[in-house]
């Protein structure tokens, strides 16, 4: 929403007193994490009633929270003095008998809150954002992904904007830029707060909260025709406010309905809620350093300056740990795990840049603590096991930086847990049901067993589907996150269908160990600033011991238990953190450079879905074990698997093996690997040897003449039916990527 005004009139402003961070946090010993860290934190939230009447105070700053009928009781009583007339008034909620200051009996509405702030907090710079933190629904993935959608933070200065016309209400309205801003960029009124009066010394000033709900209806922007979540906005009301570490936050609930609810039905509720802040820009460090990204290594960027600057936390020294994690609902037997993954990340800092850079505590879930700190807040950082609401990722990593420095204020991570368990434990089952099966010699009620666990899992995880183009804005130009939908921060529980056999060696527990360590250090690796990086695993041991350089790499369920901080990431904490570039610039390439029929001729080493340092062969092997199932060449018997079933895994690894044929001409000479196994080097060549490799491996006589060695016609017709699947496969394929004759077996 823009604002439009021609003429604004500052307040006088006043000196404010510095404001300093956290403190300095006290250092508990604990037997199981010794790294452990309590801090003490009290958020006081002061909930929305009428006669809500309290004062928050945050370092040297003090504000106070009213409700509707305490409101009228200091305008009756002469504490604040109404400076817009009786209309006006009314039109904020407050109903008085003529346009005196408190004369008559007034009458309030019941559901209005407001804020007095002092006038010095006006004219000094702020940050303005907002984050999606609740959503009532427990069960609709679509809706559980929309948490942690937010705003970019804004920079922005408050003023007070005289109204137009004899009756029209002043407003305090947040001035700022709102993309490519440099200092000379021009200022806008992006959003309002109608003034409803001021103290007798005219030190305060009392802001409608609940007017800004209404005005900044967002899931009605966000999802105008209910296209996405299915619902339609009925009420909005702003129904708390709080005040710590320098930053005003307020709640503002919407209240939806099915969007083709009849009115009188009373159709089922969902609440979603998002909280909102104000915070004051001396409150980061001044002296952080800006950084721009460079070739070799990868970070989030700045989206609303001119110059994009890394975003990454500051290193300011508060007992060597400087960054406090509240670690909220975490099962005790997944504690350790996530303990470890914060005290990896400070391992390397302490190698890289001399010190460590995190504390973290865990909360359970019935610690009262847990429910005042949020994941979202911009005023903490938090990770959070996911008790209420159901996504289809496995983890999300977002965070919220100064769009004129880079500095990260705040960062979340939020983890499917229970889903996951439930996926996991199911896997671990299933297969192991499925070996006792194959070893009483029933292999074809293994694979149904096998086949029916996975549909019936991916079946509960595919219900999410894509926000519309429409979505939030301020201005015209910039757009609400929705983190959840963004690849570059997504961990999807399900990225590929390729739970097969079990990891050798490996228990439940073992393995979720291994799990939960390097899905939790890749998403603090995004709150650290970094980006994907799928050119890790060409860096793997070829024991496999170490099966990437990167734990920002994407690795399947075969490798990555065994995921941990490589090579390159230290070499990116070194340059986003101390300013050391990297020794190596041919090590990285991220979301925007995977090749894809789109993008054919990108690198064939910059994939998504490789693995182990030879991918050429990795995805040759996948492709053998798919074929291996659809056709059963050694067997008399009918394929049970369909290449339905197996959808996932052909399309994954042709793209990748067809990748090298398109690619080779624009990229092999960047190639670290390809060439290692005795390969052609020149690019002609190298083209010429894949689409070979391909053909032979999917027109081979084992596979295309596997119908004729089975026993029966029922037999024999399943398999001629999956090749005419497979080859349609092949098709569509070969013609996305434009070389079906290279690749064609008929």
């Amino acid at each position: 929403m823009i604002i439009k005004f021609t003429k604004l009139s500052m307040l006088a402003l006043l000196t404010s007193a510095a404001v300093s961070g956290c403190g300095k946090p006290s250092k508990q010993s604990s037997e199981n994490f010794p790294n452990e860290t309590k801090v003490d934190v009290a958020p006081t939230v002061v909930t929305q009633t009428p006669t809500t009447n309290e004062i928050l105070k945050s370092e040297s700053q003090s504000i106070r929270v009213l409700g509707a009928t305490a409101l009228k009781s200091q305008i009756d009583a002469g504490l604040i003095l109404p400076n817009v007339s009786a209309a006006l008034v009314n039109e904020s909620g407050v109903e008085v008998a003529s346009s005196t200051p408190g004369s008559g009996d007034s009458e309030v509405a019941k559901d209005s809150l407001f804020i007095q702030i002092p006038v010095q907090l006006l004219g000094h710079g702020h940050l303005f954002g907002g984050v999606i933190t609740t959503v009532s629904d427990k069960e609709s993935s679509t809706l559980g992904r929309l948490k942690l959608t937010d705003l970019p933070p804004l920079h922005v200065r408050p003023f007070i904007a005289n109204g137009q016309g004899e009756q029209a209400n002043p407003s305090v309205v947040l001035v700022g830029c709102v993309s490519k801003c440099t200092e000379t960029s021009e200022q806008q009124g992006l959003i309002a707060f109608p003034v409803l009066g001021q103290t007798p010394d005219n030190a305060n000033i009392v802001l409608d909260v609940a007017k800004f709900g209404e005005s900044l209806d967002l899931m009605s922007v966000l999802d105008p025709g209910g296209e996405y979540s299915g619902l339609k906005t009925i009420a909005t009301r702003t129904t708390s406010v709080d005040m710590t570490n320098a930053t005003i936050v307020w709640d503002v609930e919407h209240k939806m309905v099915p969007k083709d609810a009849v009115e009188g039905s009373n159709p089922a509720v969902t609440l979603i809620g998002a909280r909102y802040y104000l915070k004051l820009e001396s409150s980061l460090n001044s002296a952080f350093a800006r950084r721009k990204q460079i070739p070799g290594v990868g970070f989030f960027t700045t989206s609303n300056s001119a110059d994009e600057l890394i975003t990454r936390f500051s290193q300011t020294d508060f007992n060597g740990k400087p960054i406090h994690y509240f670690i909220k609902n975490v099962p005790e037997a997944n504690k350790g795990a996530f303990a470890a993954s914060f005290d990896a990340w400070n391992k390397t800092f302490e190698e890289e840049t001399g010190k460590e850079l995190i504390s973290y505590e865990f909360i359970s879930d019935s610690d009262p603590k847990g429910a005042l700190i949020v994941t979202g807040d911009a005023r903490f950082n938090v990770l959070e096991w996911d008790l209420v609401n159901q996504a289809p990722y496995g983890g999300l990593g977002p965070s919220m930086a100064s769009q004129t420095t880079g500095q990260t204020f705040s960062a979340n991570v939020l983890v499917q847990g229970p889903t996951i368990e439930t996926i996991y434990r199911e896997w671990f089952k299933v297969a192991l049901d499925a070996q006792e099966l194959i070893a009483d010699g029933k292999s074809a009620e293994a694979d149904k067993l096998i086949i029916t666990t996975r549909n019936k899992i991916f079946a509960k995880l595919g219900d999410s589907k894509d926000l519309p183009a429409q979505q939030l804005k301020l201005g015209s130009k910039i757009d609400f996150r929705h983190h959840a939908q963004d690849a570059r921060l997504e961990d999807r529980i399900a990225a590929r269908q390729d739970f097969f056999d079990l990891p050798q060696g490996e228990t439940y527990e073992s393995y979720m160990k291994g799990y939960y360590f390097g899905l939790v250090t890749h998403e603090l690796g995004h709150n650290l600033g970094l980006r994907h990086n799928f050119k890790g695993n060409l860096l793997a041991t070829a024991d496999g011991v170490k099966p990437s350089g990167s734990i920002m790499e994407y690795l399947n369920r075969e490798f990555r238990h065994k995921d941990s901080i490589g090579t390159y990431d230290q070499m990116a904490i070194a340059y986003g953190y101390s300013g050391v570039e990297p020794v190596r610039k041919d090590i990285f390439c991220t979301d925007e450079n995977v090749v894809d029929a789109q993008n054919p001729t990108f690198s064939a080493e910059c994939s998504r879905d490789d693995a182990t340092n030879d991918a050429f062969a990795y995805f040759g092997k996948v492709i053998d074990r798919a074929l291996d199932r659809v056709v059963a060449p050694n067997s008399v018997e009918a394929p049970t698997w369909t290449v339905a079933d197996l959808s996932r895994e052909f399309s994954y690894s042709l793209t990748g093996r067809i990748a090298y044929g398109t690619s080779a001409e624009a990229t092999s000479k960047t190639w670290l690997t390809f060439a290692a196994a005795n390969r052609p080097r020149r690019a002609s060549a190298i083209s010429h040897y894949v689409f070979k490799e391909i053909q032979d491996q999917l027109c081979s006589a084992t596979i295309r003449n596997a119908a004729e060695k089975k026993s029966t016609p029922e037999a024999k017709e399943a398999t001629l039916k999956n090749l005419k699947e497979l080859d349609a496969v092949i098709e569509k394929i070969g013609t996305d990527f434009k070389v079906l004759p290279r690749i064609k077996c008929y």
